[in-house]
């Protein structure tokens, strides 16, 4: 049987190993590399910091990464196509590595995130709303 999700460590797995699949992705990952220009020394901590506040509300992060997703929407369109790849990549990753409560909690909390933000999306993109809603 599988370990469950005990720990930083364990989240740092997790998000390593999900982009290291993202990144290589040909419906995600151009968006990284091409559109985003990600700094990946810079973007894995801050992932860490939110994955873990996430699943063990540590308060670590303080971030504010809608803002950040609606200036990469402004480039490239995300849509229904880019979500539910990133949550297939996701769950798959997850499922891969760990098997459990917390587990399955992170694979809720994902799919929470992508729910909400394929709808604002979604709205953003067919309304022609560009601000935040």
């Amino acid at each position: 049987m599988m370990e469950d999700i005990k720990d930083r460590e364990d989240l740092i797995k997790i998000v390593d190993t999900f982009y290291n699949t993202v990144k290589t992705d040909d419906t995600l990952g151009y968006i990284f590399d091409d559109v985003m220009h990600i700094n990946w020394d810079k973007h894995l901590p801050k992932m860490y910091d939110f994955w873990e506040n996430i699943l063990f509300q540590t308060g670590n992060y303080s971030g504010r990464p809608f803002p950040v997703h609606l200036q990469v929407n402004e480039k490239q369109k995300l849509g229904d196509a880019e979500f539910n790849r990133w949550m297939q990549v996701f769950i798959n990753t997850v499922n891969a590595l760990y098997q459990g409560p917390k587990a399955t909690e992170l694979k809720q909390k994902a799919m929470n995130i992508q729910v909400i933000w394929k709808t604002k999306f979604n709205y953003i993109n067919n309304s022609g709303t560009p601000h935040i809603i």
